[in-house]
Protein backbone atom coordinates (compact mmCIF):
# COMPACT_ATOMS: atom_id res chain seq x y z
CA UNK A 1 0.00 0.00 0.00
CA UNK A 2 1.39 3.34 -1.29
CA UNK A 3 1.44 5.85 2.02
CA UNK A 4 1.19 9.42 1.63
CA UNK A 5 4.79 10.53 1.36
CA UNK A 6 5.25 8.77 -1.96
CA UNK A 7 1.68 10.20 -2.88
CA UNK A 8 3.00 13.58 -2.15
CA UNK A 9 6.09 12.99 -3.81
CA UNK A 10 4.06 11.82 -7.10
CA UNK A 11 2.20 14.82 -7.00
CA UNK A 12 4.95 17.69 -6.60
CA UNK A 13 6.61 15.91 -9.53
CA UNK A 14 3.69 15.55 -11.92
CA UNK A 15 2.95 19.42 -11.09
CA UNK A 16 6.68 20.66 -11.42
CA UNK A 17 6.98 18.73 -14.93
CA UNK A 18 3.41 20.26 -16.05
CA UNK A 19 5.56 23.70 -15.37
CA UNK A 20 8.60 23.34 -16.96
CA UNK A 21 6.11 21.27 -19.80
CA UNK A 22 4.08 24.86 -20.04
CA UNK A 23 7.19 26.97 -20.03
CA UNK A 24 9.25 25.03 -22.91
CA UNK A 25 5.70 25.53 -24.86
CA UNK A 26 5.41 29.19 -24.40
CA UNK A 27 8.90 29.89 -24.74
CA UNK A 28 8.83 27.83 -27.93
CA UNK A 29 5.64 28.79 -29.53
CA UNK A 30 4.57 32.26 -27.58
CA UNK A 31 2.14 32.74 -24.97
CA UNK A 32 -2.04 31.96 -26.64
CA UNK A 33 -3.30 34.40 -24.22
CA UNK A 34 -0.85 37.50 -25.88
CA UNK A 35 -1.73 39.18 -28.39
CA UNK A 36 0.21 40.00 -31.36
CA UNK A 37 0.18 42.92 -33.60
CA UNK A 38 -0.80 42.39 -36.86
CA UNK A 39 -0.58 44.16 -40.71
CA UNK A 40 -2.29 43.58 -43.93
CA UNK A 41 -1.12 44.09 -47.30
CA UNK A 42 -3.34 43.72 -50.47
CA UNK A 43 -1.25 42.68 -53.59
CA UNK A 44 -2.15 41.92 -57.20
CA UNK A 45 -1.08 37.92 -56.92
CA UNK A 46 0.06 36.00 -53.95
CA UNK A 47 3.39 35.45 -55.88
CA UNK A 48 4.16 32.47 -54.23
CA UNK A 49 3.29 33.21 -50.28
CA UNK A 50 2.42 30.84 -47.60
CA UNK A 51 1.61 30.43 -44.18
CA UNK A 52 4.48 30.71 -42.28
CA UNK A 53 6.08 32.23 -44.53
CA UNK A 54 8.89 34.88 -43.41
CA UNK A 55 8.04 39.13 -43.63
CA UNK A 56 10.56 41.18 -42.89
CA UNK A 57 11.65 45.51 -42.87
CA UNK A 58 14.37 46.50 -44.96
CA UNK A 59 15.44 42.54 -45.11
CA UNK A 60 15.47 42.30 -40.92
CA UNK A 61 12.67 39.52 -40.09
CA UNK A 62 10.18 40.90 -37.96
CA UNK A 63 7.40 38.22 -38.18
CA UNK A 64 5.15 35.84 -40.12
CA UNK A 65 2.43 35.40 -43.35
CA UNK A 66 -0.09 34.22 -40.79
CA UNK A 67 -3.04 34.60 -43.76
CA UNK A 68 -3.18 34.39 -47.21
CA UNK A 69 -6.88 35.22 -49.00
CA UNK A 70 -8.37 35.93 -52.19
CA UNK A 71 -10.50 38.56 -52.48
CA UNK A 72 -12.09 39.52 -56.12
CA UNK A 73 -9.18 40.72 -58.14
CA UNK A 74 -6.37 40.84 -54.86
CA UNK A 75 -4.64 39.18 -52.42
CA UNK A 76 -4.76 39.66 -49.10
CA UNK A 77 -1.72 38.83 -46.94
CA UNK A 78 -1.65 39.12 -43.14
CA UNK A 79 1.25 39.48 -41.43
CA UNK A 80 1.20 38.62 -37.67
CA UNK A 81 4.47 40.73 -36.04
CA UNK A 82 6.78 39.36 -33.62
CA UNK A 83 6.40 40.44 -29.78
CA UNK A 84 7.02 43.98 -29.43
CA UNK A 85 7.63 44.84 -33.02
CA UNK A 86 6.37 47.91 -34.48
CA UNK A 87 6.30 48.93 -38.24
CA UNK A 88 6.99 52.65 -39.64
CA UNK A 89 4.23 54.37 -41.81
CA UNK A 90 6.62 55.18 -44.56
CA UNK A 91 7.17 51.71 -45.74
CA UNK A 92 5.60 50.00 -48.73
CA UNK A 93 5.08 46.34 -49.57
CA UNK A 94 6.58 43.65 -52.17
CA UNK A 95 7.35 40.39 -52.59
CA UNK A 96 10.84 39.32 -52.78
CA UNK A 97 12.87 36.14 -52.50
CA UNK A 98 14.67 35.08 -49.28
CA UNK A 99 16.32 32.46 -50.78
CA UNK A 100 18.58 31.20 -54.04
CA UNK A 101 16.06 27.97 -54.09
CA UNK A 102 13.08 30.54 -54.92
CA UNK A 103 11.42 30.74 -51.24
CA UNK A 104 9.11 33.84 -51.14
CA UNK A 105 9.61 36.59 -48.10
CA UNK A 106 6.91 39.88 -48.14
CA UNK A 107 9.01 42.54 -47.19
CA UNK A 108 8.36 45.84 -46.07
CA UNK A 109 10.73 48.08 -47.96
CA UNK A 110 11.00 52.24 -46.17
CA UNK A 111 10.44 54.97 -48.44
CA UNK A 112 12.20 58.06 -48.67
CA UNK A 113 10.72 60.91 -47.16
CA UNK A 114 7.89 58.60 -45.54
CA UNK A 115 6.92 58.72 -41.61
CA UNK A 116 8.52 57.51 -38.77
CA UNK A 117 5.14 57.11 -37.00
CA UNK A 118 4.06 53.15 -35.83
CA UNK A 119 1.85 51.54 -38.14
CA UNK A 120 -1.63 50.56 -36.02
CA UNK A 121 -3.01 47.20 -35.03
CA UNK A 122 -4.86 45.73 -38.21
CA UNK A 123 -3.53 48.71 -40.72
CA UNK A 124 -3.25 48.40 -43.98
CA UNK A 125 0.08 48.76 -45.80
CA UNK A 126 0.04 50.31 -49.26
CA UNK A 127 1.81 48.08 -52.10
CA UNK A 128 5.27 49.28 -54.05
CA UNK A 129 5.47 49.81 -58.03
CA UNK A 130 6.63 45.80 -59.19
CA UNK A 131 5.76 43.72 -56.14
CA UNK A 132 5.61 40.66 -57.75
CA UNK A 133 8.56 39.50 -59.04
CA UNK A 134 9.28 37.15 -61.91
CA UNK A 135 8.11 33.92 -61.70
CA UNK A 136 11.17 31.26 -61.32
CA UNK A 137 9.44 29.44 -63.97
CA UNK A 138 9.25 31.80 -66.88
CA UNK A 139 13.13 32.83 -65.66
CA UNK A 140 13.89 29.26 -66.03
CA UNK A 141 12.08 28.83 -69.53
CA UNK A 142 13.90 32.13 -70.76
CA UNK A 143 17.17 30.81 -69.69
CA UNK A 144 16.71 27.74 -71.24
CA UNK A 145 15.90 28.82 -74.33
CA UNK A 146 18.97 31.44 -74.48
CA UNK A 147 21.14 28.28 -73.95
CA UNK A 148 19.50 26.49 -76.79
CA UNK A 149 19.63 29.41 -78.95
CA UNK A 150 23.28 29.47 -78.38
CA UNK A 151 25.84 27.21 -80.89
CA UNK A 152 27.11 24.82 -79.36
CA UNK A 153 30.32 24.65 -81.37
CA UNK A 154 31.05 28.33 -81.02
CA UNK A 155 30.01 27.78 -77.18
CA UNK A 156 32.57 25.25 -76.95
CA UNK A 157 35.14 27.78 -78.64
CA UNK A 158 34.62 30.30 -76.31
CA UNK A 159 35.12 27.88 -73.33
CA UNK A 160 38.44 26.90 -74.94
CA UNK A 161 39.82 30.31 -75.42
CA UNK A 162 38.34 31.52 -71.93
CA UNK A 163 40.04 28.29 -70.18
CA UNK A 164 43.61 29.03 -72.52
CA UNK A 165 43.49 32.62 -71.77
CA UNK A 166 43.17 32.11 -67.50
CA UNK A 167 45.63 29.39 -67.69
CA UNK A 168 48.85 30.12 -65.47
CA UNK A 169 47.34 33.58 -64.19
CA UNK A 170 46.21 32.60 -60.71
CA UNK A 171 47.81 35.35 -59.20
CA UNK A 172 46.26 37.71 -61.33
CA UNK A 173 43.04 35.98 -60.74
CA UNK A 174 43.73 36.09 -57.00
CA UNK A 175 44.54 40.29 -57.12
CA UNK A 176 41.34 40.36 -58.86
CA UNK A 177 39.25 38.37 -56.12
CA UNK A 178 41.11 40.17 -53.15
CA UNK A 179 40.44 43.89 -55.21
CA UNK A 180 36.87 42.88 -55.68
CA UNK A 181 36.80 41.88 -51.95
CA UNK A 182 37.94 45.30 -51.18
CA UNK A 183 35.78 47.22 -53.10
CA UNK A 184 32.67 45.26 -51.92
CA UNK A 185 34.24 46.46 -48.29
CA UNK A 186 34.30 49.55 -49.57
CA UNK A 187 30.68 49.56 -50.77
CA UNK A 188 29.19 48.29 -47.21
CA UNK A 189 30.60 50.82 -45.56
CA UNK A 190 29.18 53.73 -48.26
CA UNK A 191 25.90 52.14 -47.79
CA UNK A 192 24.22 55.56 -46.37
CA UNK A 193 25.97 57.54 -49.40
CA UNK A 194 25.10 54.70 -51.78
CA UNK A 195 21.17 55.08 -50.39
CA UNK A 196 21.39 59.08 -51.04
CA UNK A 197 22.55 58.94 -54.32
CA UNK A 198 20.02 55.88 -55.45
CA UNK A 199 17.35 58.36 -53.89
CA UNK A 200 18.79 61.35 -55.70
CA UNK A 201 19.11 59.58 -58.77
CA UNK A 202 15.62 60.05 -60.15
CA UNK A 203 15.38 63.52 -59.51
CA UNK A 204 18.70 63.65 -61.55
CA UNK A 205 17.48 61.74 -64.56
CA UNK A 206 14.01 63.70 -64.37
CA UNK A 207 15.99 67.38 -64.69
CA UNK A 208 18.23 65.71 -67.77
CA UNK A 209 15.06 64.65 -69.27
CA UNK A 210 14.09 68.38 -69.09
CA UNK A 211 16.95 69.32 -70.23
CA UNK A 212 16.62 67.08 -73.60
CA UNK A 213 16.04 69.90 -76.46
CA UNK A 214 19.16 72.06 -74.78
CA UNK A 215 21.25 68.72 -75.00
CA UNK A 216 19.99 68.07 -78.55
CA UNK A 217 20.78 71.24 -79.74
CA UNK A 218 23.91 70.60 -77.92
CA UNK A 219 24.73 67.69 -79.84
CA UNK A 220 23.81 69.19 -83.05
CA UNK A 221 26.19 72.14 -82.40
CA UNK A 222 29.24 69.66 -82.00
CA UNK A 223 28.43 67.97 -85.09
CA UNK A 224 28.59 71.20 -87.23
CA UNK A 225 31.86 72.84 -85.62
CA UNK A 226 32.76 68.89 -86.11
CA UNK A 227 32.02 69.34 -89.85
CA UNK A 228 33.66 72.72 -90.02
CA UNK A 229 36.53 71.17 -88.94
CA UNK A 230 37.23 68.76 -90.50
CA UNK A 231 36.05 71.00 -94.06
CA UNK A 232 39.21 73.19 -93.04
CA UNK A 233 41.74 70.96 -91.92
CA UNK A 234 44.36 72.10 -94.27
CA UNK A 235 44.03 75.46 -93.06
CA UNK A 236 44.32 73.73 -89.28
CA UNK A 237 47.94 71.81 -90.60
CA UNK A 238 48.90 75.42 -91.64
CA UNK A 239 48.21 77.37 -88.77
CA UNK A 240 50.13 74.27 -86.66
CA UNK A 241 52.90 74.61 -89.12
CA UNK A 242 53.01 78.02 -88.41
CA UNK A 243 51.84 77.87 -85.05
CA UNK A 244 55.55 77.19 -83.74
CA UNK A 245 57.20 80.19 -85.58
CA UNK A 246 54.55 82.61 -83.78
CA UNK A 247 55.25 80.85 -80.47
CA UNK A 248 58.98 81.15 -81.14
CA UNK A 249 59.13 84.74 -81.86
CA UNK A 250 56.53 85.63 -79.20
CA UNK A 251 58.74 83.64 -76.85
CA UNK A 252 61.62 85.94 -78.03
CA UNK A 253 59.98 89.14 -77.43
CA UNK A 254 58.92 88.39 -73.76
CA UNK A 255 62.62 86.80 -73.23
CA UNK A 256 64.13 90.13 -74.44
CA UNK A 257 61.15 92.48 -72.65
CA UNK A 258 60.47 90.69 -69.21
CA UNK A 259 62.10 93.25 -67.20
CA UNK A 260 59.89 95.70 -68.33
CA UNK A 261 56.55 93.62 -68.40
CA UNK A 262 57.77 92.56 -64.96
CA UNK A 263 57.97 96.33 -63.93
CA UNK A 264 54.38 96.90 -65.93
CA UNK A 265 52.34 94.14 -63.95
CA UNK A 266 53.86 95.21 -61.02
CA UNK A 267 52.80 98.99 -61.51
CA UNK A 268 49.37 98.37 -62.66
CA UNK A 269 49.20 96.03 -59.23
CA UNK A 270 49.86 99.38 -57.53
CA UNK A 271 47.49 101.55 -59.50
CA UNK A 272 44.73 98.91 -58.75
CA UNK A 273 45.61 98.94 -54.97
CA UNK A 274 46.24 102.57 -55.11
CA UNK A 275 42.49 102.99 -56.63
CA UNK A 276 41.12 100.68 -54.02
CA UNK A 277 40.08 101.63 -50.44
CA UNK A 278 39.51 105.90 -50.32
CA UNK A 279 39.96 106.06 -53.61
CA UNK A 280 37.07 104.16 -54.62
CA UNK A 281 35.17 105.49 -52.30
CA UNK A 282 36.30 109.18 -53.43
CA UNK A 283 35.01 108.00 -57.01
CA UNK A 284 31.79 106.87 -56.08
CA UNK A 285 30.93 110.00 -54.45
CA UNK A 286 32.42 111.75 -56.89
CA UNK A 287 30.45 110.22 -59.53
CA UNK A 288 27.44 110.69 -57.08
CA UNK A 289 28.04 114.16 -56.61
CA UNK A 290 28.01 114.53 -60.26
CA UNK A 291 25.02 113.08 -61.10
CA UNK A 292 23.57 115.28 -58.57
CA UNK A 293 24.90 118.11 -60.55
CA UNK A 294 23.29 117.17 -63.53
CA UNK A 295 20.24 116.63 -62.04
CA UNK A 296 19.94 120.06 -61.47
CA UNK A 297 20.81 121.56 -64.33
CA UNK A 298 17.84 119.59 -66.17
CA UNK A 299 15.50 120.64 -63.53
CA UNK A 300 16.85 123.97 -64.51
CA UNK A 301 16.81 123.42 -68.41
CA UNK A 302 13.32 123.95 -70.28
CA UNK A 303 11.78 122.93 -73.50
CA UNK A 304 10.83 124.98 -76.41
CA UNK A 305 10.86 125.50 -79.89
CA UNK A 306 13.74 125.43 -82.15
CA UNK A 307 14.73 126.57 -86.04
CA UNK A 308 15.96 124.53 -88.21
CA UNK A 309 20.08 125.29 -88.81
CA UNK A 310 23.22 123.93 -90.35
CA UNK A 311 23.33 121.03 -86.72
CA UNK A 312 19.78 119.64 -87.57
CA UNK A 313 16.03 120.17 -88.34
CA UNK A 314 14.05 122.40 -85.95
CA UNK A 315 11.83 120.70 -83.50
CA UNK A 316 9.26 121.48 -80.96
CA UNK A 317 10.95 119.97 -77.91
CA UNK A 318 14.12 121.36 -77.57
CA UNK A 319 16.10 120.84 -74.08
CA UNK A 320 16.97 125.16 -73.56
CA UNK A 321 19.41 126.30 -70.56
CA UNK A 322 19.23 129.86 -70.08
CA UNK A 323 22.30 131.82 -68.82
CA UNK A 324 23.31 134.89 -68.31
CA UNK A 325 26.79 136.82 -70.50
CA UNK A 326 27.55 140.25 -69.29
CA UNK A 327 29.43 141.78 -71.99
CA UNK A 328 32.13 143.44 -71.05
CA UNK A 329 32.93 141.04 -68.39
CA UNK A 330 32.22 142.27 -64.86
CA UNK A 331 34.47 140.17 -62.89
CA UNK A 332 37.92 141.56 -61.72
CA UNK A 333 41.01 140.81 -64.52
CA UNK A 334 42.71 137.92 -63.11
CA UNK A 335 46.30 138.43 -62.05
CA UNK A 336 49.56 137.52 -63.18
CA UNK A 337 53.15 137.08 -61.86
CA UNK A 338 56.46 139.71 -62.60
CA UNK A 339 58.17 138.25 -63.92
CA UNK A 340 56.09 135.61 -65.30
CA UNK A 341 56.58 131.77 -64.03
CA UNK A 342 57.49 129.22 -66.59
CA UNK A 343 56.01 125.66 -66.14
CA UNK A 344 57.34 123.59 -63.57
CA UNK A 345 59.97 121.14 -63.78
CA UNK A 346 59.27 117.52 -64.67
CA UNK A 347 60.57 115.11 -62.18
CA UNK A 348 62.07 111.64 -64.60
CA UNK A 349 61.38 108.57 -62.45
CA UNK A 350 64.70 105.83 -61.90
CA UNK A 351 64.80 102.78 -64.33
CA UNK A 352 62.13 99.85 -62.31
CA UNK A 353 64.90 97.09 -61.31
CA UNK A 354 63.46 93.62 -61.05
CA UNK A 355 63.75 90.00 -60.79
CA UNK A 356 65.06 90.09 -64.40
CA UNK A 357 66.92 93.27 -64.07
CA UNK A 358 66.51 96.95 -64.88
CA UNK A 359 63.69 97.97 -66.89
CA UNK A 360 63.52 101.29 -69.32
CA UNK A 361 63.61 104.46 -67.72
CA UNK A 362 61.89 107.73 -67.57
CA UNK A 363 62.40 109.85 -70.80
CA UNK A 364 61.69 113.29 -70.59
CA UNK A 365 60.92 115.76 -73.27
CA UNK A 366 62.96 117.38 -75.51
CA UNK A 367 65.40 120.50 -73.93
CA UNK A 368 64.31 119.26 -70.80
CA UNK A 369 67.31 119.47 -68.34
CA UNK A 370 66.51 117.52 -64.70
CA UNK A 371 65.12 119.47 -61.75
CA UNK A 372 67.88 119.58 -58.62
CA UNK A 373 67.09 118.25 -55.59
CA UNK A 374 68.15 120.60 -52.15
CA UNK A 375 70.26 118.49 -51.11
CA UNK A 376 72.50 119.00 -54.67
CA UNK A 377 72.08 122.43 -54.54
CA UNK A 378 73.58 122.73 -51.13
CA UNK A 379 76.42 120.49 -52.38
CA UNK A 380 77.13 123.24 -55.26
CA UNK A 381 76.95 126.18 -52.53
CA UNK A 382 79.21 124.49 -50.56
CA UNK A 383 81.81 124.02 -53.41
CA UNK A 384 81.91 127.51 -54.52
CA UNK A 385 84.85 129.58 -53.43
CA UNK A 386 84.41 132.44 -50.83
CA UNK A 387 84.67 136.29 -52.25
CA UNK A 388 86.18 138.98 -49.73
CA UNK A 389 85.30 142.50 -50.20
CA UNK A 390 87.89 144.95 -49.66
CA UNK A 391 88.32 146.61 -46.85
CA UNK A 392 87.79 150.91 -46.36
CA UNK A 393 85.18 151.09 -49.36
CA UNK A 394 81.79 151.06 -49.04
CA UNK A 395 79.63 148.67 -50.60
CA UNK A 396 76.91 149.98 -53.32
CA UNK A 397 74.08 148.53 -53.86
CA UNK A 398 73.23 148.04 -57.63
CA UNK A 399 69.81 149.29 -58.54
CA UNK A 400 67.05 151.86 -57.30
CA UNK A 401 66.34 151.78 -53.65
CA UNK A 402 63.74 153.81 -51.40
CA UNK A 403 60.49 152.86 -54.24
CA UNK A 404 57.79 152.89 -52.08
CA UNK A 405 55.46 149.26 -52.32
CA UNK A 406 52.32 149.45 -54.65
CA UNK A 407 50.60 147.30 -56.94
CA UNK A 408 53.23 145.21 -59.41
CA UNK A 409 51.81 144.21 -62.83
CA UNK A 410 48.80 142.94 -62.55
CA UNK A 411 48.11 143.63 -59.41
CA UNK A 412 50.45 141.74 -57.78
CA UNK A 413 52.08 143.26 -54.62
CA UNK A 414 55.63 144.50 -55.28
CA UNK A 415 58.58 144.82 -52.69
CA UNK A 416 60.52 147.61 -51.04
CA UNK A 417 63.29 147.80 -53.46
CA UNK A 418 63.91 146.01 -56.56
CA UNK A 419 67.42 144.90 -56.92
Amino acid sequence: MINRRIIANLVVFFTLATLLVGYGVVTLFGSPFDHQDTLVADLPDAGGLRPGFSASHDGVVIGTVSKVELRRDEVRVTIQLDKGVTVPKGVEARVVRASAVGEQRLDLASVAGGSQEPLPDGAEVPVGADPIPPDIADVLATTTGLIEALPAKDLNTVIHEAAVGVDGRSDDLRSITRSLTTVSDDVVADDASLRKLLANGPPVLDDFSDMSPEVHDALDNTQQLTRILADRKGDLVDLLDKGADLSEVGDRVLLDNRANLTCLVGELTDITGELQGAALKDLDTALKTNTQFFGLVDKVAVRGQAQPNPYGPGRPDQLWLRTSLLLPPQTPAASAYAPPRGHLPVTTGAACTGPYGKGGGGHAAAGHRPRQDRHQRDRRRRSRPVRHRRVGRPHRRRGRVGRPAGPGPAGIAGPVGEV
